[in-house]
């Protein structure tokens, strides 16, 4: 988990949610047994280990996301302008 960790924070914020999303269909215990991935080579005990802790750091990006919302949008003469 810390080498994916590690690869997810080296994305670019936005992105880092999305990448935890697919870690956990890697690891999910219901599904890394028909997937060939590195989970599959765990024990059943490890996979669930690791879904945990990737679920809880999933989570934890979900609310950082929320909390950091994107910069409003104006509008002006019909035009969308950042601010």
């Amino acid at each position: 988990v810390s080498k994916i960790s590690e690869q997810i924070a080296s994305l670019p914020r936005g992105e880092r949610k999305g990448a935890w999303r697919n870690q956990m269909r890697q690891f999910h215990p219901d599904k890394a047994q028909t997937m060939e991935t590195v989970s599959s080579k765990l024990s059943s005990e490890q996979r669930t280990e690791a879904f945990l802790e990737i679920k809880r750091r999933y989570d934890f990006a979900s609310q950082q996301a929320m909390a950091d919302p994107a910069p409003p949008v104006l509008r002006f003469s019909g035009f969308a302008c950042p601010r």
